[in-house]
């Protein structure tokens, strides 16, 4: 999925919500156990705009993992 086209923010199932920083990059072999090809483009995501300590990995908003 086009940077553009996620969203700004994913809320997790706990409630936490994750904002869109705009960086991408591949996702390696691990990410297969979420649903995500390895090598597919993966969408970057913060615990906050300021606090990168959660960060959330998104393929598309319903195939993501956090880190």
């Amino acid at each position: 999925m086009k940077n553009e086209n996620m969203p700004d923010t994913i809320t997790t199932p706990a409630g936490e919500t994750y904002w869109k920083m705009g960086w991408t990059g591949r996702a390696l072999g691990p990410a297969a156990v979420h649903g995500i090809v390895p090598g597919e483009t993966t969408h970057e995501y913060w615990i906050q705009p300021w606090d990168d300590s959660k960060r959330l990995y998104a393929a598309d908003p319903k195939r993501w993992f956090l880190d």
